[in-house]
């Protein structure tokens, strides 16, 4: 007995009854390209979100706080040298906690009452100083920064005790406003 052989466009048919058919792949690669495609476009947009954002995940709308009215936009803290407290130089260390934001008061002046840094490889809370000119670095309550109605600010803390890049610390800022930030945040290098 023979076997008969007959061709057709998507497939070969022997005619004792096998059927052969052209095998396709289950995942083509136009997927699996856009499939990494979008991962990858997925991670930039993460990282992006996080280089503007900054490690807090604050973003530029307001924190509320009981009967505050300080917006606060940006903290970071940044690794390095400590400070010390002088009356005869400014703060001369790297490792800093810096706070932006905005006083959305049109009449009321705000201070700066507390700002540490505690956790991570820190035994306690750790206090930050502030540089005052013409050469002192001296503690929070020595020198009651005020932040202007209806202005922006910039608070740089100079650290009192060493800090290690990428390390994770803890830190709680607080306002005579009422509004107190507390979080967790990874030590960047500058």
């Amino acid at each position: 007995m023979s076997n008969h052989v007959k061709y057709s466009k998507n497939s070969v048919r022997i005619v004792q009854g096998v059927e052969m058919r052209k095998e396709t792949s289950a995942i083509s690669s136009t997927f699996v390209a856009t499939l990494v495609v979008g991962i990858f476009v997925g991670l930039v947009a993460i990282g992006l979100y996080y280089a503007y954002f900054g490690s807090t995940g604050l973003s530029a709308q307001c924190q509320s706080g009981s009967n505050s009215e300080i917006c606060l936009s940006s903290i970071q803290l940044y690794s390095g040298s400590p400070s010390s407290i002088s009356n005869s130089q400014n703060c001369t260390g790297d490792a800093t906690l810096v706070v932006e934001g905005e006083n959305l008061s049109n009449s009321t002046a705000f201070h700066l009452t507390s700002a540490v840094v505690y956790g991570g490889t820190l035994n306690g809370n750790v206090t930050t100083l502030v540089s005052v000119p013409p050469n002192s670095c001296l503690e929070l309550s020595q020198t009651n920064p005020e932040i202007p109605p209806a202005s922006y600010f910039t608070f740089v803390g100079y650290v009192t005790k060493g800090l290690l890049v990428d390390s994770s610390y803890k830190y709680s800022i607080a306002f005579d406003s009422g509004l107190e930030q507390n979080g967790t945040i990874i030590a960047q290098s500058e």
